[in-house]
């Protein structure tokens, strides 16, 4: 697809979304703020269909503006059993104390803020003390109602880290900042150009590393954050076609090697850009388990549990494309 098309399909799309959102400070804010990146480009190149459109925001106050907007009218996407007291935007800077009769939301909450306060640069989160939130439309939810009307780009998703809306759009909050900081994030090359508000003026980026990766279908390991997140997200792009090298896993295994997975905030934060439901059961499950106990053959076994009790239902990764 010619780089002008493409151009104007995400721009089209931009200003179809924007012009569904009623608050005019947050329409100003996301139209000055907006960068779409990851993996819809690539799709476009490779004359693929696009799952949805990534985008995220420059500054943490868009980013909170957002989310409080999504949130605060969450009553009427109509999603299974939600209290609008468990949703809440919060961010490394502003965290409320909380207190719980529940030994089990009490749990979640601890680990929550602990994993904030862990993080060393400013984040924007939802709480949301179970695994997310679909709507009753979604086929995952044993009840239904009509699907979303095209175009009013309403949340039909919602997790820690990202609102997904109908029509094809993908707001990623939990992390902010120009497309430089955006993609520290990032763990594949092809995914790394961007099209964004650049004073005012849209411009489409198109990185050469990222042409080259899409170019030979190679997958290019850039070093990530999340390196676990990478591992998982090979499977993906392997049946899209995409090769990796055995030095390329040694690479992500390396970084892999360096983390302490018996910690339940490190390995919640490093399955951060996998949106998948069994994993949060499987994070349930492990939370409050003393780290001495958490040997493979342990966690194995409960692994298999989840696994085999739950049909494996990815959703697209939030935040890497």
């Amino acid at each position: 697809m010619k780089t002008k098309t493409i151009k104007k399909i995400i721009s089209t799309k931009i200003d179809d979304w924007i012009d569904s959102i009623s608050d005019e400070k947050v329409r100003n804010a996301c139209r000055r703020d907006f960068i779409v990146t990851g993996g819809s480009i690539a799709s476009m190149l490779l004359r693929e269909k696009v799952n949805d459109f990534d985008v995220y925001f420059k500054t943490m106050e868009t980013a909170r503006l957002v989310s409080e907007y999504y949130i605060k009218d969450i009553s009427k996407i109509y999603v299974n059993n939600i209290s609008d007291s468990l949703l809440e935007v919060v961010d490394s800077k502003n965290i409320p104390e909380k207190h719980y009769e529940n030994d089990v939301d009490q749990s979640k909450w601890k680990m929550f803020k602990e994993g904030l306060e862990r993080v060393e640069e400013d984040r924007v989160k939802i709480y949301i003390p179970h695994i997310g939130y679909w709507r009753k439309t979604d086929p995952r939810s044993s009840k239904n109602t009509e699907l979303p009307e095209e175009g009013t780009y309403t949340p039909v998703y919602l997790t820690e880290n990202a609102i997904t809306l109908s029509d094809d759009i993908q707001l990623v909050i939990r992390f902010f900042g120009d497309a430089d900081t955006i993609h520290e994030n990032y763990d594949f090359a092809h995914a790394t150009s961007y099209y964004h508000s650049n004073d005012g003026k849209r411009e489409l980026v198109l990185r050469n590393e990222a042409m080259e990766a899409i170019l030979t279908r190679e997958l290019t390991y850039i070093g990530s954050k999340y390196p676990l997140t990478s591992i998982i997200r090979t499977k993906k792009f392997i049946k899209r076609g995409f090769t990796i090298s055995a030095g390329t896993y040694l690479k992500i295994l390396w970084q892999v090697a360096e983390l302490d997975l018996k910690d339940p905030i490190t390995l919640q934060e490093q399955l951060i850009g996998v949106d998948i439901a069994y994993f949060s059961l499987l994070l349930d499950a492990l939370t409050n388990i003393a780290p001495e106990k958490m040997t493979y053959n342990y966690v194995s076994e409960i692994i298999d549990r989840v696994f085999n009790e739950h049909e494996e239902d990815e959703i697209e990764s939030k935040n890497n494309g």
